[in-house]
C-alpha cells in the first residue's frame, strides 16, 4: 500500500490533470479514500491558482465574491466587489469521509487572506448622522482556519456535492476603509495620509473599534459568518466541477 501510495505521489508531481483525474487514479491503483482525498485536496493549490480550462474549472484565487454587509458601531457596512486573495496558500489536514454519513469533512488553515474592492456605509456611527460614506478598501486577515463540511452524494455512476458548509476562524483581522465621513462635494481629503478621511481623527477611532481585538471581536464573528457563505455558494460549484467524474463506487 505504502509503496503504491509512494509511486503515485512521484507520478503526480510530474503531471496534474484535474482533480477528479487524479482522486480516480489514486483510488484506481488501491489507495485507501482518505489518503486519496488528502492528495487531492493537496493539489488543489494549484489547480486553484491556474485552473483546468479543459474541464470547465476556473481559477479560483482570486476569488470574486458578490456583496458581503455587516453592522458597524449602528450603521451598515457592504463590501461590493470583492476579490479574495490567498485561498490557494492553504494547507489541508485532517481530510476525510464517513461512509455512514456520507460527509466529506476538511479542515484548511491560511496564513493569511486579503480582500479589496469598494465599500459603502450607511447610517448612523455611535448615533451620530450624516456620516455615510464610500470608497475603496483593503483588509487582511491572519491565522486563518477554515472547517468545511460536503454531503457528498451519488449521481447515476458519478458523485456530486450537495449542501456544504464552512466555518471561518480568524485569529486577526486589519481593516483599512479609505474617505471615511467625507465633506459636502468633497468624498475623499488627501491631507490624511493614512485613511484619506475628512475627519481622520474619527476614523482612526474606527479603525481602532475594529482592529482592536483578535479573533473574539464581535466584527471579526459577524464578518466571518458573512463571508463563510459566500465562499461556500462559490466552493460547491467549485467542487462540483472538480469532482463530477469521480465514480460513485468509491464513496458509496
Amino acid at each position: 500500500m505504502k509503496m503504491r501510495l509512494l509511486i503515485f505521489l512521484i507520478s503526480l508531481g510530474y503531471s496534474l490533470t484535474d482533480p477528479a483525474s487524479e482522486l480516480q487514479s489514486c483510488m484506481e491503483q488501491g489507495n485507501e479514500l482518505n489518503q486519496c482525498l488528502e492528495i487531492t485536496m493537496a493539489a488543489l493549490k494549484q489547480f486553484m491558482k491556474d485552473g483546468v480550462p479543459e474541464v470547465g474549472l476556473p481559477p479560483l484565487d482570486p476569488m470574486k465574491l458578490d456583496n458581503v454587509d455587516f453592522h458597524l458601531a449602528g450603521a451598515v457596512v457592504t463590501f461590493k466587489n470583492v476579490t479574495a486573495q490567498g485561498l490557494s496558500n492553504h494547507e489541508a489536514k485532517n481530510v476525510r469521509y464517513n461512509k455512514a454519513s456520507n460527509i466529506l469533512e476538511m479542515t484548511l488553515t491560511i496564513p493569511k487572506l486579503s480582500t479589496n474592492g469598494k465599500y459603502a456605509l450607511q447610517g448612523k456611527v455611535l448615533n451620530i448622522d450624516g456620516l455615510d460614506s464610500n470608497g475603496p478598501y483593503r483588509n487582511e486577515y491572519s491565522g486563518v482556519t477554515v472547517d468545511g463540511e460536503a454531503k457528498i452524494q451519488r449521481n447515476r455512476e458519478k458523485i456530486k456535492v450537495g449542501e456544504m458548509k464552512f466555518r471561518l476562524k480568524l485569529n486577526k483581522i486589519n481593516v483599512h476603509l479609505e474617505c471615511l465621513f467625507p465633506k459636502p462635494n468633497r468624498n475623499c481629503c488627501e491631507k490624511d495620509r493614512d485613511y484619506r478621511s475628512c475627519n481622520p481623527i474619527f476614523a482612526k477611532t474606527i479603525h481602532r473599534l475594529i482592529n482592536k481585538n483578535s479573533g473574539g471581536s464581535s466584527f471579526v464573528e459577524k464578518f466571518q459568518d458573512e463571508i463563510t457563505g459566500r465562499i461556500g455558494d462559490v466552493s460547491k460549484d467549485y467542487f462540483n466541477r472538480a469532482l463530477s467524474k469521480v465514480d460513485a463506487k468509491y464513496f458509496f
